[in-house]
């Protein structure tokens, strides 16, 4: 990124130009973004990718880019021999089914076929090993959106922010299923985490038909070296495992060696508690069942060609919600059989907890820190809401370790007198970087970051705060006989995150 500063002016017809200046004295316009007058000198970040400015960010949003309702497609040039394009009618026909129209508040970091396996010393989970790891991440969790998390009663006519002992917090197992989901995905773990049920699907004249196939049928995923039997994943090894009935593992059921204290609201922010109750909008979208979009169509868009849950398909993979705007994520109008009132907790405010962690492999550790700490601008979801853009937040991190030495010496040495080691966050998070990459290439040294590989990339746009795409790109499809409205009925499947903006 490139530091710059904003320069706004208006052209004779009264119509608002901008260009950039940066630091070497350079000065370009841009032309692609959406340009508002509150923006002229403002110091900003610009990336560019051959020349053109791609990317500008100020006070830590990302300008929007101009919505021009299109479709970027290959244009035909007509004047080519035969009066026609070279192009054949295939790949013609091919741009055809890249157009998509299918939106939701939500999409998927595609499954990893492969499961990275780890092979770490088995026995390091009943005694301490010289190279382990011990100590705690601290934590402060900043509210980017309103969050809330429920308590399972209401206090009155509205339900409360969950509080224990008086105390606003989030609970440790609501951040613990947030981090697992985050080192699965970047690790390239195993899809553990489902209800393996058979559904059911209509068709195309809207008549309702059971499925052959169960829903784990269609997560197709193998270990990377299958000929070690008791190999399992990065996420496994960290967080544990019970034995399951139905388990083709064969490793022994192990307890996890990472621990999640609940995030307690600080003193400076109890007044972002809201006063009054909220009315959330009413949450009604697609389910599993919309096989169009929970299934992977391998670029296909044509109602004909679509394949459903008796077909030989994979799943999209782990589902996540984007980041949005809060333009109307409330409503005045309350059903009391569907809605809730609530009091979240609202933008601003500030969470302080631990993640205590025992005996890790540098490896292990960090995988954790990669996920806890995510690259500027980026941003984790939590709790309820969270298709309506609630939920959004950022974790900052500092890392304590103790003496590796010194706790064979002193009883007491474990957990008091940790030496604060968040400069080495960084490298720790490399080792592990370099890990996956190793197993991903083969050592060609193809990607020069996790973030650089295909998978990632996608999970990386559903992850920008800074750059939230277009709200009417990430909202519900709408259904309304009275309108005469449906925007279902075409089947349209759903663009990939890249492919939103």
């Amino acid at each position: 990124m490139e530091k710059a500063t904003i320069t706004i002016g208006k052209n004779k017809q009264g119509g608002l130009y901008g260009n950039i200046k940066i630091e070497n004295g350079k000065s370009m316009p841009f032309t692609k973004f959406i340009i508002e007058e509150k923006y002229n000198g403002k110091e900003c970040e610009i990336e560019r990718i051959n020349g053109q400015i791609e990317k500008i960010i100020v006070e830590g949003e990302s300008l929007k880019l101009k919505d021009s309702n299109s479709i970027n497609t290959k244009k035909i040039n007509k004047k080519q021999i035969g009066g026609y394009s070279k192009q054949s009618e295939s790949s013609h026909q091919q741009e055809k089914t890249d157009i998509f129209k299918a939106k939701a508040p939500y999409n998927f970091v595609p499954l990893n076929k492969v499961i990275i396996s780890y092979d770490d010393k088995t026995d390091r989970f009943n005694r301490y090993n010289e190279d382990g790891n011990t100590g705690y991440i601290n934590i402060e969790i900043e509210a980017k959106t309103p969050i809330f998390i429920s308590e399972s009663d209401h206090d009155g006519d509205y339900y409360k922010f969950y509080n224990q002992a008086g105390k606003f917090r989030i609970p440790g197992s609501s951040l613990r299923g947030l981090i697992r989901t985050m080192v699965e995905i970047t690790s390239w773990g195993k899809f553990e985490f489902f209800n393996d049920d058979y559904l059911y699907y209509r068709t195309f004249t809207d008549k309702a038909r059971s499925v052959k196939k169960s829903i784990g049928e269609h997560i197709r995923q193998d270990y990377s070296n299958k000929s070690e039997c008791e190999k399992f994943d990065i996420p496994t090894s960290i967080f544990g495992t019970e034995k399951k009935k139905d388990s083709k593992d064969s490793f022994a059921p192990f307890a996890s060696r990472v621990f999640f204290e609940d995030a307690f609201l600080t003193d400076d922010s109890l007044d972002k508690e809201e006063q009054e109750n909220k009315i959330p909008q009413t949450l009604a979208g697609p389910k599993p069942t919309s096989f169009q979009l929970y299934l992977d169509q391998n670029g296909i868009n044509d109602i004909n060609k679509l394949k459903h849950y008796n077909d030989d398909a994979d799943i999209r993979g782990n589902k996540l919600y984007w980041h949005k705007d809060l333009e109307d994520w409330k409503t005045e109008t309350f059903n009391e059989k569907m809605d809730k009132k609530i009091r979240p907790i609202n933008q601003g405010a500030k969470f302080k907890g631990k993640i205590r962690f025992d005996n890790l492999s540098d490896i292990e550790l960090g995988a954790l820190l990669f996920a806890v700490d995510l690259p500027e601008h980026y941003a984790h979801k939590i709790g309820m809401g969270k298709p309506l853009g609630l939920g959004s937040i950022r974790i900052n991190a500092k890392l304590y370790l103790s003496d590796r030495q010194k706790r064979y010496k002193d009883l007491f040495a474990e957990w008091n007198g940790l030496q604060e080691k968040s400069g080495e966050i960084k490298n720790i998070k490399l080792k592990f970087e370099q890990f996956i990459l190793k197993e991903l290439d083969n050592g060609t040294g193809k990607y020069k970051s996790l973030w650089d590989t295909e998978r990632l990339k996608e999970f990386a746009r559903m992850l920008d705060f800074s750059n939230k795409p277009n709200k009417e790109k990430v909202s519900y499809m709408k259904l309304d006989m009275d309108l005469k409205l449906n925007e279902f009925k075409n089947r349209d499947a759903l663009p990939r995150p890249i492919k939103i903006n």
